[in-house]
């Protein structure tokens, strides 16, 4: 909540403003914490002129590896350590989209009609 709470009184150009870095995720002990941390974070978005997005924007639970969630192309969620059974630690692969925009993009590129009329028998 530090860097919320840095960034709160921090003013913006309107003409100075860039979408590029508008996603961030916020990780908590506890939920209520997550809770408070998402009220400070549409706040300091509203200061800026930016909205949280009710669809992408929710608390999940981590522990044990209950729930995952997909950020900037991958897919982050806890993992048991195979090594040290009963410990936990975050892992990410990349997303299910990801992998599917890539596929698409392979596929585009190696049609086969397309690559049969390129090399000739």
């Amino acid at each position: 909540m530090s860097l919320l709470y840095a960034l709160a009184p921090v003013e913006f150009n309107s003409t100075a403003r860039s979408c590029d870095g508008d996603d961030f995720v916020v990780l908590s002990p506890t939920e209520q914490r997550a809770e408070q941390a998402g009220e400070l974070a549409a706040q300091v978005l509203e200061r800026l002129g930016m909205r949280l997005h009710p669809e992408k924007t929710g608390i999940i639970c981590l522990t044990r590896g209950g729930q995952g969630f997909d950020f900037l192309g991958f897919h982050h969620r806890k993992m048991e350590s195979w090594k040290w059974r009963g410990k936990y630690y975050l892992q990410r692969w990349p997303a299910a989209r990801a992998i599917r925009v890539l596929r698409d993009k392979v596929r585009a590129v190696t049609a086969r009609s397309e690559t049969e009329r390129q090399y000739p028998p």
